[in-house]
């Protein structure tokens, strides 16, 4: 219960980037490590970081755009990566 609290507040934090201006803290590589920090894995939240943020390198708003969500995507990304034991493996 406390995990889910603190990666509420991670999202929370990171979805504030908007109201606060941009410090790129919502990007998954900030959000994977963050996420790993506190579900105890952080190398594996780094790594699934760094693999999400690849998935989501161009996707930034510049005007009027809505880019897509890469918080929830990050930080669920990670969370199940971490939960399910599965890791940042690569065949």
């Amino acid at each position: 219960m406390v995990e889910a609290l603190l990666l509420g507040l991670v999202a929370f934090i990171a979805q504030s980037e908007y109201a606060l201006g941009t410090s790129l803290i919502s990007r998954p590589i900030v959000t994977g490590l963050l996420t790993g920090l506190v579900l105890g894995d952080m190398e594996t939240g780094i790594v699934m970081g760094a693999t999400l943020e690849l998935a989501f390198i161009g996707s930034f708003s510049v005007g009027a755009s809505l880019p897509p969500d890469v918080v929830t995507g990050g930080i669920l990304g990670v969370a199940f990566a971490i939960n399910s034991g599965a890791g940042a493996q690569f065949p």
